[in-house]
């Protein structure tokens, strides 16, 4: 019985730290210059499931250009913190760049 839990220990933190991702969609192929960078922290409770802090609406993001890039991704300590809480609780964090006023 211990050593299964050793081991499910061991794969759990393994998962955690591999857990760590990101994505970026960008307009187009060479990346954006010259713009605006917005940072956003986002929550989710219950196993990502209920948003706690969303994005805001893309029309309020961007409202003298438009979004050029969005990176999406988890940090190491926002895989720690959702692993801690057993994944009750799962932050991200968003980078969104606008194009320069239109």
């Amino acid at each position: 019985m211990r050593k299964t839990v050793i081991i499910l220990i061991v794969l759990t933190w393994a998962l955690m730290l591999a857990s760590c991702a990101n994505l970026t969609v960008t307009r187009n192929d060479s990346p954006p210059t010259g713009g605006e960078a917005l940072d956003f922290q986002m929550a989710y409770l219950a196993w990502g499931i209920l948003p706690i802090r969303q994005l805001p609406p893309a029309s309020q993001l961007c409202p003298k250009g438009r979004i050029e890039s969005v990176a999406f991704g988890r940090t190491s300590q926002d895989a720690i913190l959702t692993w801690l809480t057993l994944g009750l609780y799962v932050p991200h964090r968003a980078t969104i760049i606008c194009s320069p006023s239109l």
